[in-house]
């Protein structure tokens, strides 16, 4: 499964699985409870991990790619309770260029949420693929 079947909901917490849609909407599965819901106007609240980037000085990295440079410094990550200057410290350990003005203590928490969520639901695997992208299982 690719990174465009796992999305972000606007109102909802955590990650969903994208099950399947219609005209009238999406089916997706919550990841880690497997709650299954209907969501309608999705134009306005859903966005897949496969278009979200994270702002540096000089332009935006793709997610995926973030999670991979998290991967390779899994043991140093705080928690996203843990002080705001730790978490900065810690994302600026994993992306030296990341724009400090426009990516928020709140976007930390959220990549690092995330990571932990994937990793648990065994739904992360950061290895290469043919087309480039990495999938989730």
């Amino acid at each position: 499964m690719e990174f465009e079947k796992i999305l972000s909901v606007n109102g909802l917490g955590g990650l969903h699985l994208l099950k399947s849609y219609n005209n009238n909407g999406v089916f997706i599965e919550e990841i880690g409870s497997g709650k299954v819901r209907f969501i309608t106007n999705i134009s306005k609240r859903i966005v897949s991990l496969e278009n979200i980037s994270i702002y540096t000085y000089d332009d935006a990295v793709e997610l995926v790619e973030v999670f991979r440079k998290v991967q390779a410094q899994e043991e140093g990550m705080p928690s996203p309770k843990d002080d705001n200057d730790d978490l900065k410290d810690f994302f600026r350990s994993v992306l030296a260029e990341y724009d400090e003005e426009r990516v928020y203590v709140s976007d930390i928490k959220k990549v690092i949420k995330w990571y932990n969520l994937l990793k648990e639901a065994n739904l992360l695997d950061l290895s290469e693929k043919e087309e480039g992208k990495a999938a989730v299982k």
